[in-house]
């Protein structure tokens, strides 16, 4: 099958190593191998594949490293290895895919524990980026930061520490087009972030960590937000006027925080 295209073979109960009949399909364009029961190193046989447009092998319980055969996957717009079992850093590889566009990633669901200093380096182009629970560490690596095209960012339950790097470097960018961040479920620490220049932002999620302090009376100029989630934190004071005012907001979570004195008059929230 040489001049396959296609193949789905997802949500089976194939089990055992992906097999390396796929070193002879160099045509694949769409390959789904999600939710089977694969085990073990992901092959080799990947790297010949330089005309793969979607790759999903999540869902199984493949481990050990990413390997560097997803660099010659030029064409990739779509890579999911999420709910896996893989270890270690997050390399380079991913660093080739610079002629990329409207790529999604989802590393998500692993036992990764950082990343190289380059990984997403040239990824200029990338959108969407999933690296929720995982057991990373520290901040968010700088390579990251410098990704001015991302739309959606889910960092999740990956005790990280601090973001302020992100958040100065994302506020650099010429047109900031990040709309869904979230960073709930880690150990962020310090006052509320200054993220007045996330204007596109519409689900901000910081529920689960460790922010003290008043909630800023900036937080309303993220007018288009929809979803708002500080639950969880340590906030105190009052709250903001300006929340109020937010006339797309559809979903506030202000629970288990130590605000206090009145709730602000407001022309969505009854």
């Amino acid at each position: 099958m040489k001049s396959l295209a296609y193949l789905d073979l997802s949500s089976n109960k194939l089990r055992g190593s992906i097999p390396d009949v796929f070193i002879n399909i160099s045509s694949l364009e769409y390959l789904y191998l999600y939710f089977n029961q694969f085990s073990g190193l992901i092959p080799d046989a990947f790297r010949n594949m330089r005309s793969i447009k979607e790759l999903d092998i999540s869902s199984n319980q493949l481990s050990g490293l990413i390997p560097d055969a997803f660099m010659n996957m030029g064409s990739l717009a779509y890579f999911d290895l999420s709910s896996n079992q893989l270890s270690g850093l997050i390399p380079n590889a991913f660093a080739s895919m610079s002629s990329l566009a409207n790529l999604d990633l989802d590393l998500s669901s692993n036992q990764l524990s950082g990343l190289v200093p380059n990984s997403f380096a040239n990824m200029s182009s990338l959108e969407n980026l999933d690296l929720s629970h995982n057991p990373l560490k520290g901040g968010i690596p700088a390579s990251i930061s410098q990704l001015c095209s991302l739309r959606s960012f889910w960092i999740s339950s990956c005790n990280l520490t601090e973001f302020s790097e992100f958040v100065q470097r994302q506020s650099t960018c010429p047109q900031n087009s990040l709309d869904s961040l979230d960073l709930s479920d880690n150990n962020l620490v310090g006052s509320f972030p200054n993220l007045t220049n996330f204007s596109s932002l519409e689900v901000l999620q910081l529920s689960k960590n460790k922010f003290s302090g008043m909630v800023p009376d900036s937080v309303g100029q993220l007018s288009r937000l929809y979803e708002l989630d500080l639950s969880g934190n340590q906030l105190s004071g009052r709250i903001p006027e300006s929340i109020g005012q937010i006339s797309s907001l559809d979903r506030l979570d202000l629970s288990r925080n130590r605000l206090s004195r009145r709730i602000p008059q407001s022309r969505t929230i009854v």
